[in-house]
């Protein structure tokens, strides 16, 4: 900011004195040159920073940014796993809710995943109802969970 500040008065001050040449010089040819010679000082003056910008800080540090992007595709990479196991967890609780409906039964259903080849598959459920023989077949045949990964609860 204090780089900003000493920059611009700079060129304030340039053009306060350039305008002052301006002013007190006779016309003429003479008038023409200490515009011309004014011109080329204010605008030295303007471009005064890329004289002393070092090169070594405009160098780009591509080995950072690829570094950097390589840690964020693997961030965004989990992110998507778990929000697609989420989703895929979700809906295999809602289709069980669902045929218990179709069964008669109310329960609620709690689908935990593993992961298989990259692949999200139910491991296991928590259900909390009413016990039901038909939808443990069905969870078993439809979805592959085993009767021995099936916990039932009963509603509070």
């Amino acid at each position: 900011m204090a780089f900003l500040r000493q920059w611009l008065l700079g060129v304030v001050c340039c053009a306060f004195l350039v305008s002052l040449v301006d002013q007190l010089t006779p016309e003429g040819a003479v008038q023409k040159l200490a515009r011309f010679t004014s011109a080329l000082v204010l605008l030295l003056c303007m471009l005064r920073p890329l004289g002393t910008v070092e090169l070594k800080e405009l160098t780009l540090d591509l080995d950072g940014l690829f570094s950097e992007r390589a840690a964020l595709e693997e961030q965004y990479q989990a992110e998507r796993e778990q929000s697609l196991a989420a989703v895929i967890a979700a809906r295999a609780g809602a289709y069980i809710e669902d045929k218990a409906h179709a069964l008669g039964v109310s329960v609620t259903a709690e689908v935990t995943l593993r992961e298989e080849d990259g692949t999200f598959l139910p491991d296991s459920v928590v259900l909390t109802g009413e016990e039901s023989a038909a939808l443990a077949a069905l969870i078993t045949r439809e979805l592959g969970i085993a009767p021995e990964k099936q916990e039932w609860r009963s509603m509070p």
